[in-house]
């Protein structure tokens, strides 16, 4: 990906999101990425579904 592309993308987090869907709640439903060590925004994104996979080490 180059800057400001557009992907569909799966993240796993170390602790739960609550995150309504985008068209539901624009407030709640997106999100922002920060990169720890330099303290950046990586990414922006946006929860257009109310899909779940469940990860097998859970």
């Amino acid at each position: 990906m180059r800057l400001n592309d557009i992907a569909r993308v799966s993240l796993q987090t170390s602790a739960p999101l609550h995150l309504d869907r985008y068209r539901r709640n624009r407030a709640t439903g997106s999100f922002i990425l920060i990169d720890e060590q330099v303290n950046n925004t990586v990414a922006a994104g946006i929860k257009k579904s109310d899909a779940f996979i469940a990860s097998p080490w859970l």
